[in-house]
């Protein structure tokens, strides 16, 4: 496992502020292993009565802050640390802020428990975080320190939103940046208020297509020529990272380049996204050029012409794109014939993971 750790308190950035603590952890597989069955089951460790305690007074801690009783969540911290404890509190109960913690250990001064975290501040398309580790030291019986690590896909959904979100700030609302920082529930209200502006205008990029992505993006096609040309399929999923562009096009193959293009004159398209139609197909045109896909029995070597249409990247989470095509008038690719009010629809799930 490697991980990245950042501290808790004193940090100035806002993403820190907001997470604590930031662990990337890389999943391990474990190997089957074939053991003898046991005679008699181990009965689990007996805590003690101050471990027991150290336990419930994590969970306080947590309890505490997450309803925003912060006279009695700093109740519970180490005299020195009282004042940066209830900053951070209030900034993060003016988050919405909610830390669920279960499955916690004992180990000296310290317990380690896993857990989620929820809030109104979290990165577009995300409902929880998923804490690896919660950890609280104590000192003279009160919580001394904190340090919460977070799981890859956490991480990596994080990050390169934060980045984002706080290049969007400095741009749109500079005005209001050093408000959004301070550690009070004003400025962690302000934060919320304009992450939700950020991702609303996030999400209304979706409809703003391309006719090429940026040079050295990575880019998802969307549809799925080997699904549906040698296999049939007129439904499929195809994943995709946070931060790829997304191909909606499409195209339209035949004997030759030349047939391809008179096809194409014969051929209506629709193509929407999340329900929402594409316009002005026209544009996104390309072609002819080859084809070859190496479909098992039966290879396929072409010409197509077709759309490139590319989308910036999509928030995490499902997204449905569909082909509607429609042949105007009889037509013949080279191959076979197509009658006039065929139609011929498609459906792609693009699944963009954290």
């Amino acid at each position: 496992m490697r991980t990245k750790t950042i501290g808790t308190l004193g940090l100035a950035s806002a993403l820190i502020l907001l997470l604590g603590v930031l662990l990337a952890c890389t999943p391990t597989q474990a190997i089957p292993i074939q053991l003898p069955t046991p005679t008699a089951q181990a009965a689990p460790p007996t805590l003690s009565p101050a471990a027991l305690e150290m336990i419930k007074m994590a969970q306080a801690f947590e309890d505490t802050r997450n309803r925003g009783d912060t006279n009695a969540h700093i109740a519970l911290v180490a005299a020195a640390k009282k004042e940066q404890f209830r900053e951070h509190a209030e900034q993060w109960v003016g988050m919405g802020g909610w830390k669920e913690i279960k499955d916690c250990i004992v180990s000296d001064d310290r317990v380690v428990c896993k857990g989620v975290a929820r809030g109104g501040a979290l990165p577009c398309g995300i409902s929880e975080l998923h804490i690896a580790s919660a950890e609280y030291w104590f000192r003279d019986g009160k919580i001394d320190m904190t340090r919460y690590s977070y799981e890859q896909d956490t991480y990596s959904a994080v990050y390169p939103f934060e980045k984002s979100f706080m290049e969007w700030t400095r741009k749109n609302r500079l005005e209001l940046l050093h408000d959004m920082g301070r550690l009070t529930r004003e400025g962690g209200a302000l934060r919320v208020t304009l992450i939700k502006e950020y991702c609303a205008q996030a999400t209304a990029q979706t409809t703003q297509f391309a006719q090429a992505a940026p040079a050295g993006a990575q880019v998802v096609k969307a549809f799925s020529k080997m699904d549906a040309a040698c296999d049939g399929k007129t439904e499929w999923t195809v994943e995709s990272a946070r931060a790829a562009w997304i191909d909606v096009g499409i195209g339209w193959f035949a004997k030759d380049g030349k047939i391809a293009q008179e096809n194409w004159k014969q051929v209506s398209l629709v193509i929407t996204l999340d329900g929402k139609e594409i316009k002005d197909l026209e544009k996104y045109f390309h072609g002819p050029k080859p084809l070859k896909l190496d479909c098992p029995g039966s290879p396929i070597s072409a010409e197509m012409v077709g759309l490139e249409i590319y989308v910036p990247p999509l928030p995490v989470g499902d997204h449905k794109v569909t082909w509607k095509t429609t042949i105007e008038s009889d037509l013949n690719d080279g191959y076979d014939d197509y009658k006039k009010g065929s139609v011929f629809e498609f459906t792609g799930t693009i699944r963009v993971k954290p």
